[in-house]
């Protein structure tokens, strides 16, 4: 049984779109500018953490609740919770535009909590853990709400590039 673990997945593009909002330089950047040059770090993140993911679901895949984990499986899922620190930091680098600075300053939290909460998760795994011990701590009221956090941070970056007749795409 594959268990549902998108939600670290899921919360990097949310997080990619809303970092792509602050990306500003104070003198000359402008938003479209600002959601470019978030976008061209999201396209990068997508680059390094897509093999990831792959590595992570094809050690899952044939996976039921009640089977270990693999080592592999909770080092992938580290390194994932790395990169997306990495990129949290590339957004939060970024000199927002007037106008956009707390869309950018939410979206770095929600990668930052995101991370963070994946890296509680996984060093709390017993060292028999299943897969559905770490279904369920995801599958629970602080998991769900890291993942909202990061769903709504994305969809508010598509919204200022759709504000703006920006022509990006990211998956929320």
């Amino acid at each position: 049984m594959k268990m549902p673990i998108g939600m670290p997945l899921a919360g990097l593009a949310v997080i990619t779109a809303l970092l792509a909002i602050g990306c500003g330089d104070n003198d000359e950047m402008t938003v479209a500018e600002f959601i470019n040059k978030s976008y061209e770090l999201q396209l990068e993140h997508e680059a390094i953490s897509g093999p990831l993911h792959v590595k992570f679901e094809e050690g899952t895949a044939d996976l039921a609740l009640t089977d270990k984990l693999p080592a592999d499986v909770t080092d992938t899922l580290t390194k994932l919770f790395v990169e997306e620190e990495r990129f949290a930091g590339q957004i939060d680098s970024i000199d927002a535009p007037s106008g956009v600075e707390d869309i950018q300053t939410e979206a770095v939290a929600a990668l930052k909590a995101d991370a963070a909460y994946g890296r509680e998760v996984v060093t709390a795994l017993p060292n028999a853990a299943t897969l559905g011990d770490l279904g369920a701590a995801y599958e629970n009221e602080e998991g769900i709400a890291v993942e909202t956090r990061r769903e709504n941070a994305c969809k508010a970056m598509q919204q200022l590039a759709d504000d703006n007749d920006i022509k990006v795409g990211w998956n929320c």
